[in-house]
């Protein structure tokens, strides 16, 4: 049975570490936008409900802040920019 060396055992332990780190990544980026786009569908639907029943409520930010609290603030600021995009083009407000 053949040994490895010291430079085999580094540059493996390299490579499992950056593939663990892509699958990561890749998760992370699959899971804030489908929470970024679940977000932005629930928010637009929560400001025409609100408008057309004349609530005193603020329900097209709820989620920007849960998708910031879980996702961070890049999440959060792209959830703000596309909401507040979506009910200028399709709602006017």
């Amino acid at each position: 049975m053949k040994t490895k060396s010291h430079s085999e055992l580094v540059s493996e332990s390299i490579n499992f570490t950056a593939k663990r780190c892509r699958n990561k990544f890749g998760m992370t980026l699959l899971f804030s936008a489908l929470c970024i786009i679940i977000a932005v569908i629930a928010n637009f639907f929560g400001s025409v409900l609100v408008r057309n029943i004349t609530l005193p409520l603020y329900l097209d930010s709820v989620l920007t802040l849960a998708v910031t609290a879980l996702c961070g603030l890049w999440a959060g600021i792209a959830c703000a920019v596309l909401s507040n995009g979506a009910l200028w083009i399709f709602y006017n407000t």
